[in-house]
């Protein structure tokens, strides 16, 4: 591999989902793979970028060469509802989608405060799913303009996808979505990534 990785001219390496590499039942150490990368970055004099954090942190924990090679870890944790600027920022994601429905001549036939809640409710304050809701919600639809999208097709779309975590909680089932069941959903999130949770005040 470092042959080819030397024939290629390769500067950087992402490695994507690395955190996979200390998932229980794996059968090299974090130790061992913290000293496999610290080579690969020594032998090849290139930059390697790991993603997966905080679950790869294992691996720098264990391996205190490797972890005096690398930057500052850099945290990109989901929206949290609790975290009044973070709770602004992902309504700001959601009115966006509201927002390309709209020029496409498709608009909602309820509140946004409603679908910004079940959109957390049904992703824990990850993006990625809320997009994955939104795309299957589009393909769900009839391409004609001037359509409209109830809360209740909302519903049978939520149905279709995958949700953040299992919860009782159930995505547009309820209009006004208490904020503690969105805040549980966001814990239930951090605790499925090994993430540490912030203390909010």
């Amino acid at each position: 591999m470092a042959r080819q990785l030397k024939l290629a001219k390769t500067r950087v390496i992402l490695f994507d989902e690395s955190g996979h590499i200390v998932d229980k039942g794996t059968k090299v150490s974090a130790r061992a793979a913290g000293d496999w990368f610290k080579q690969l970055v020594d032998q090849l004099n290139i930059s390697v970028v790991f993603f997966g954090i905080p679950h790869f942190e294992k691996v720098l924990d264990s391996n205190e060469q490797l972890r005096y090679r690398c930057g500052a870890v850099m945290r990109f944790n989901p929206y949290g509802w609790s975290a009044l600027d973070e709770q602004r920022q992902f309504a700001a994601c959601v009115i966006t989608y509201a927002k390309f429905f709209e020029k496409g001549g498709i608009r909602f036939t309820f509140d946004l405060e409603p679908l910004i809640r079940n959109c957390y409710l049904l992703s824990g304050g990850l993006v990625g799913i809320v997009n994955e809701f939104m795309v299957r919600l589009a393909k769900d639809l009839d391409r004609n303009k001037g359509q409209e999208i109830s809360f209740e097709q909302c519903a049978i779309t939520a149905k279709k996808i995958q949700i953040a975590v299992a919860s009782e909680h159930v995505p547009f089932a309820e209009a006004n979505v208490p904020s503690v069941k969105l805040q549980a959903v966001h814990s239930a999130v951090l605790d499925e990534a090994h993430v540490r949770h912030r203390k909010t005040h």
